[in-house]
């Protein structure tokens, strides 16, 4: 809506493309916070397995480590996939919808 606002003119393949520009840069940020938060849920285990003297290969195929990487895949492809689908709707939604009139502002200076 606030592009709509911005630009009356935009049609409703232009609204989309720009929206999925925002999109893609919330993703990123989205991906990134979901992978910290699960590797900080992890870390214990991480600590664990390297203090034990344990492998990288038997680390990160242990049940719990491998647990946490498919949860963050399964995660991060949601928030891919959930973009292009959000910013369809809203841009056939906002096209649709009457364009929005500014607001006049005066031109006497507010006391």
């Amino acid at each position: 809506w606030e592009l709509r606002r911005a630009n009356p003119s935009l049609t409703r393949g232009e609204l989309y493309a720009a929206g999925l520009r925002i999109g893609r840069d919330h993703v990123g940020s989205a991906v990134n916070t979901l992978v910290m938060a699960y590797a900080g849920a992890a870390l214990p285990v991480l600590l664990f397995s390297y203090l034990s003297g344990a492998g990288l290969g038997t680390v990160l195929g242990s049940q719990s480590i491998a647990q946490e990487i498919v949860r963050t895949l399964v995660g991060s492809i949601g928030l891919v996939a959930c973009v292009p689908v959000t910013t369809f709707v809203a841009a056939v939604v906002a096209s649709r919808e009457p364009i929005p009139v500014k607001p006049r502002t005066s031109s006497r200076p507010r006391p």
